[in-house]
């Protein structure tokens, strides 16, 4: 049964800036506050864009805007995937659900299969990388 305290990999300390982006659609103000109150409250400074909440439509800002977001963080992944020997976990899989799913175990203390120190993670990792 998973332990119901949050894990917080080593990484991740109070302080450390969480960046938060929404270039799909727009979201429920009120679910946002809360997860953003969840990591204020375990010690963490939530990044939000000034434009996080613009809208146009049923989209979350322009065409422009959405893919300025999703460039910058495409870019800025290969920036924090370099670091990967550095963190407690690392989960890479090409399905969401999945994915999702690993991150709920190693969130509940089940998270041993996701070791960043397994062997097979390197070469992986340096072929995604391209080093």
């Amino acid at each position: 049964m998973p332990n119901s305290k949050p894990f917080i990999p080593k990484s991740l300390r109070p302080g450390s800036r969480i960046g938060i982006a929404a270039p799909a659609g727009p979201f429920n103000p009120d679910k946002f506050s809360a997860g953003i109150k969840i990591l204020e409250d375990h010690g963490f400074e939530p990044f939000i864009p000034f434009q996080l909440t613009t809208r146009k439509g049923y989209l979350a800002g322009g065409d422009i805007h959405r893919a300025e977001v999703i460039q910058r963080r495409l870019r800025d992944s290969v920036g924090d995937m370099s670091h990967w020997n550095e963190f407690d976990y690392v989960i890479v899989n090409d399905d969401f659900d999945k994915a999702v799913n690993d991150l709920g175990q190693t969130l509940g203390n089940e998270g041993a299969a996701f070791a960043s120190s397994r062997p097979e993670l390197a070469p992986l990792l340096e072929n995604l990388l391209g080093s």
